[in-house]
């Protein structure tokens, strides 16, 4: 299951919330501030603020990693905690503006990750290495996942947990496998029969990978909204272009702290716009919720998953010397999912 929320646009610190512009101008003002009087100067102190011996300029990325998926059931703010909950199963948060609140505040300014700008100067430009979180020229946008109603004796936890269903069950968790293969949720949906009922032993892995599929396909959208063109400081180029960001000296690029201050302008402003644009493209991916959720869960990552338990399980009983026999799944015709079955 996946939710759209909010986008957060990091501030850096050198100067206080008040004196960013970026959060406060228009753009006609910051545009005048960039691209006015900013003369070049030559032979000035930007030569005093070197870049390390060996530092190479790399554009920044933006990026949502699944390495980097914030794994809770809770979100906090300055507002207070957000404590998600529902059925057996998950859900993304996609951290979009508006898209839940915390103690009646609709969350903003909340997708893009905190973010740090060190600038150096090196053939005769401003060149600035941008690190989230550790990590250099990627500026991360967040999303979290909750995981509801697990830890049960019967939830399969993960792959080393099916020594737990005895010999006179593997048929029934067997089956009980196989009715993962559609979204359980489905009957919530006009024109959808509800799926056969899992009567016992859920795999968590299953849910697990559904849920990073919905990041998956996020990152399709990062992919698509990058190519889009938009004018940006006086330049019509697309976000992807935009995100290099190398001035020459000037007047209001005159030493680090200015260079570091206007950069942030520059990035702030920039990924306000490319949320936009980015929200649009994730709402038209799929036509409907349904659809979206359907394609999601017949994600190969989601169907092999599965059948990676159902070998698992047969394969530890043919090691204990007693196979599973007589057990197959002719009942159940999952013909009309064939639409959605796909690769990323």
């Amino acid at each position: 299951m996946r939710i759209a929320g909010k986008i957060n646009y990091p501030i850096q610190q050198q100067k206080p919330l008040k004196e960013n512009t970026a959060a406060y101008c228009f753009i006609g003002e910051i545009e005048r501030d960039f691209m006015g009087d900013g003369t070049v100067v030559v032979g000035n102190e930007c030569n005093d603020y070197p870049c390390a011996q060996g530092f190479v300029y790399a554009s920044p990325r933006i990026v949502s990693k699944l390495e980097d998926i914030i794994w809770s059931n809770s979100f906090t703010n300055e507002h207070g905690t957000k404590v998600f909950s529902g059925l057996k199963g998950g859900e993304t948060f996609i951290l979009f503006d508006d898209k839940f609140y915390v103690n009646g505040y609709p969350i903003k300014d909340e997708l893009v990750q905190y973010f740090q700008i060190e600038p150096c100067f090196k053939d005769n430009k401003w060149q600035s290495l941008i690190t989230t979180a550790g990590d250099n020229n990627e500026i991360k946008l967040k999303v979290y996942v909750a995981l509801y109603d697990w830890g049960y004796p019967n939830d399969i936890d993960n792959i080393n947990e099916l020594n737990i269903i005895p010999e006179n069950e593997n048929c029934l968790a067997l089956k009980d496998f196989e009715k993962h293969r559609p979204y359980r949720f489905i009957e919530n949906y006009p024109g959808f029969e509800p799926p056969p009922s899992i009567d016992k032993y859920f795999i968590k892995d299953a849910t697990i990978n559904h849920e990073k599929v919905h990041v998956k396909f996020f990152q399709l959208d990062i992919k698509d909204a990058l190519k889009i063109k938009t004018k940006h400081y006086g330049a019509l180029k697309t976000f992807k272009e935009h995100l290099k960001f190398t001035p020459e000296c000037t007047s209001i690029f005159n030493n680090k702290d200015n260079a570091r201050f206007q950069a942030t302008k520059y990035y702030n402003l920039l990924l306000k716009e490319f949320v936009k644009k980015l929200q649009i493209v994730n709402k038209s991916r799929f036509p409907d919720s349904m659809t979206e959720e359907n394609k999601t869960q017949w994600n190969d990552d989601v169907q092999s998953t599965i059948d990676y338990y159902q070998r698992e399980l047969r394969t530890y009983w043919k090691n204990q010397g007693k196979p599973i026999r007589n057990c197959d799944f002719k009942e159940f015709d999952w013909s009309e999912y064939t639409q959605y079955k796909n690769k990323i």
